[in-house]
């Protein structure tokens, strides 16, 4: 007797390809969601990178509730770098909520 001939009870071979259709489903899912976040971070990116290059007025809303306003200067892939009326801001990337480009 094969060590896999249990498997092959009708039961588990039906659970078998339902657990692996659902894995394969949420494997999908999680795909999709990473694929929909990156194109949405390299849109940002994108915007920003064309703020530095105008040197554009901006408006950066932070997860913690705070807002810069000022100059684009930097757009690096981690922070950006506004010049403010009162010196330079560091902004990680990862703690902007939203940006307004004027």
């Amino acid at each position: 007797m094969n060590e896999f001939d249990e498997w092959a009870h009708p039961d588990l071979v039906e659970l078998s390809h339902l657990l692996q259709r659902r894995l394969d489903a949420v494997l999908d899912a999680e795909q999709s969601a990473a694929a929909a976040l990156a194109r949405r971070s390299a849109s940002v990116f994108d915007r920003l990178m064309d703020a530095e290059s105008q040197l554009a007025d901006v408006a950066v809303g932070t997860i913690d509730g705070t807002t810069t306003h000022g100059q684009m200067v930097v757009a690096a892939f981690d922070h950006i770098e506004v010049a403010t009326g009162t010196g330079m801001a560091v902004v990680p990337i990862d703690a902007i909520a939203w940006v307004m480009i004027k």
